[in-house]
């Protein structure tokens, strides 16, 4: 097999097998001329049959195998050079894949890593908004499109009297008089048909305890891909500010029923009346002046 890509070898056998055949014939032919022959002996015969091969046959055989020897020699030094390329192409690859999942770990813990950083600080910008909300000086809330309270926050209960739980999932109208339901409702409703971004209505809620405030209320429209989701309200207790502004309207109106009473009384006396400042400009005069 270690020939089979040696032209020197196939050659050298092509020789060696020449070289034995006409030994071969030789030898034949010796023995047919012993057989013919009267006075050979059989110890001649098988002394030529067995004769050793010549010298250009055993060069030849010694040059076959010390070529194989080289052969089998250069091909032991290229399968070690062959294995040490293979080793240390393993070894190398071994090293970059090594270094190649020391790099992915890398950055799989660095993504972890930023993953948990984003996820505390959006957890505490969570709580610092949720507190921002819970303890901001108004009342806020948001509904669904169909008016549902979805959240709201503790200020909501301290002016309603609900408690959250009472509030949740519930229809804004039970907080609303029923006076103003269809208001409240309509204004809703045309916010959404007009797209307008915020409005701001005044009117009157009724609590747990049946007692009647005021409120302001800041509605921001909700939408997404034009559709409504909801609205986000901002409810601030004006009772105190409406009851003044009432107390006045009525002062001012009695006010008013009091100067046409007096001015009344004033037309129909006999007398000249008349009213006069310290410059001597008339301020009020009546019908006899």
């Amino acid at each position: 097999l270690l020939i089979n890509d040696n032209p020197e070898q196939k050659n050298n056998l092509e020789k060696l097998y020449t070289l034995l055949r006409g030994n071969k014939i030789f030898q034949d032919q010796l023995i047919q001329d012993s057989k013919k022959s009267i006075t050979p002996s059989s110890e001649m015969v098988l002394k030529t049959i067995n004769s050793k091969p010549d010298m250009s046959t055993k060069s030849l055989l010694l040059a076959m195998v010390d070529i194989e020897r080289n052969l089998v020699k250069g091909r032991i030094i290229d399968f070690e050079r062959s294995y040490r390329q293979s080793l240390s192409i393993g070894i190398a690859g071994c090293i970059i894949s090594f270094v190649l999942i020391i790099v992915v770990l890398y950055h799989v813990n660095k993504g972890i890593a930023l993953r948990k950083e984003a996820s505390a600080e959006s957890h505490f910008n969570e709580l610092k908004y949720k507190s921002l909300i819970e303890n901001a000086g108004a009342v806020m809330f948001t509904t669904d499109s169909f008016g549902n309270m979805q959240f709201v926050n503790r200020k909501a209960s301290q002016l309603t009297g609900y408690s959250i739980d009472e509030l949740m999932g519930n229809h804004f109208s039970i907080l609303v008089d029923p006076d103003w339901v269809e208001t409240i409702t309509l204004n809703y409703i045309e916010q959404y048909k007009n797209g307008v971004e915020e409005t701001l209505i005044e009117f009157p809620i009724i609590t747990k305890n049946k007692e009647t405030k005021w409120v302001e209320q800041s509605a921001v429209l909700l939408q997404a891909d034009n559709k409504l989701k909801g609205f986000q309200c901002i409810v601030r207790d004006i009772s105190d500010k409406k009851i003044m502004q009432m107390e006045l309207e009525e002062s001012a109106l009695t006010l008013k029923k009091s100067q046409k009473m007096y001015q009344s009384v004033l037309d129909n006396t006999p007398s000249v009346v008349y009213i006069k400042d310290c410059k001597g400009r008339y301020l009020m005069i009546n019908k006899r002046f």
